[in-house]
């Protein structure tokens, strides 16, 4: 790109802390707008920064999956679980699961969510009705986390009973079961379906193919509590008990660097769908983005005042989220996210 860029209508220029006293497009409100450029951004101040905020349960959210048209999101709690429209702040769906819902994800149609529970089994439940079409009880203890993989044909379970299990979700038969020997806390597909990454008392990844786990990724002294796969294949970050965020070369199988931390447990992790962006919960009560391209933080979203258990980006990027331990959501705009981290860097040191 050459020449000065055309301001679109309605856009003004930079008002934060980077702008020059009274002085207008100075050098320090170029290097703003410049910045606003490589994310694709501009100010524009009718845009708030969180779209949507709404209690939806009286207990704790354990996980929250936005639907592939990205309009809804599944809440699972402690209640079970209720389907979300985010720009109108109404529950859409709320299921009558006896059970303690501790993870849910969409098929990628949209029709159906699964839903893992404390106590209960896998439960495959109809999006629009909230009728259970189909119950998968080979765990033998909680499930705590489910996953589908890219192209949607199978689904991985992680469960105390230390085992991760894959069902292929045409026959929803379970065609294999991994002995991991942990109870497991999160999992993560690569971009390809041909690994999962597993978190457990470390970070193991495993080939869905043969079954064999390939590799693993400790911190020392803690235990991986979340996990998350960059878009690209070769990166995983890794969340600890202890608050550390690391990022881990796959196929090298080695360290590359802490990106940051919380001062507590981070519960949920995820990347972006174009990977340049991470966002992280954790029980410090905070929720954090992260530049993938700088390796540094971002913004703090929120200070939630309660612990946070899950986050999650829309399928198109637009929007993240995050859920607590006490029913509350919070939805917020990237763009608008990204503006402000922009047009005030200082905001990243007051999280």
């Amino acid at each position: 790109m050459t020449g000065t860029p055309e301001k679109p209508a309605g856009a003004t220029e930079p008002k934060g802390p980077r702008a020059a006293h009274g002085v207008g497009w100075t050098l320090a409100a170029a290097v703003c707008c410049i910045g606003l450029l490589r994310l694709g951004v501009w100010y524009d101040k009718s845009e708030e920064r969180l779209l949507s905020y709404f209690e939806a349960e009286d207990s704790a959210i354990h996980s929250i999956a936005f639907h592939p048209e990205g309009k809804l999101l599944a809440v699972a709690s402690s209640d079970g679980v209720a389907v979300w429209d985010i720009g109108k702040e109404t529950c859409e769906l709320s299921t009558d699961l006896p059970s303690i819902s501790g993870s849910v994800v969409f098929t990628r149609d949209g029709r159906q969510m699964i839903v893992g529970t404390w106590d209960d089994g896998i439960k495959v439940v109809n999006a629009s009705s909230g009728d259970v079409e189909r119950v998968l009880d080979d765990h033998s203890d909680d499930v705590k986390c489910v996953a589908l993989s890219p192209d949607g044909k199978t689904l991985a379970s992680g469960s105390d009973d230390d085992t991760v299990r894959l069902w292929s979700t045409e026959t929803w038969e379970c065609t294999r079961a991994l002995r991991v020997g942990h109870n497991v806390y999160s999992l993560a597909f690569s971009p390809d379906g041909s690994k999962v990454a597993v978190g457990e008392s470390d970070a193991a990844i495993w080939s869905v193919e043969s079954g064999e786990r390939e590799c693993g990724f400790r911190v020392s002294g803690s235990i991986m509590l979340s996990v998350a796969w960059h878009p690209e294949g070769r990166l995983l970050a890794t969340g600890s008990y202890e608050g550390g965020i690391d990022l881990w070369d796959v196929p090298g199988k080695k360290h590359i660097e802490k990106l940051g931390s919380h001062s507590k447990k981070i519960r949920g992790l995820a990347f972006s769908p174009d990977g340049k962006l991470l966002v992280s919960g954790s029980d410090d009560e905070r929720v954090r983005l992260w530049d993938m391209e700088e390796r540094e933080g971002l913004l703090r979203l929120t200070w939630a005042d309660e612990p946070v258990n899950a986050v999650a980006f829309s399928p198109d990027g637009k929007l993240v989220a995050a859920a607590g331990d006490e029913g509350r959501v919070w939805v917020w705009s990237v763009r608008a996210c990204l503006r402000e981290a922009i047009l005030d860097p200082r905001s990243y040191r007051h999280w």
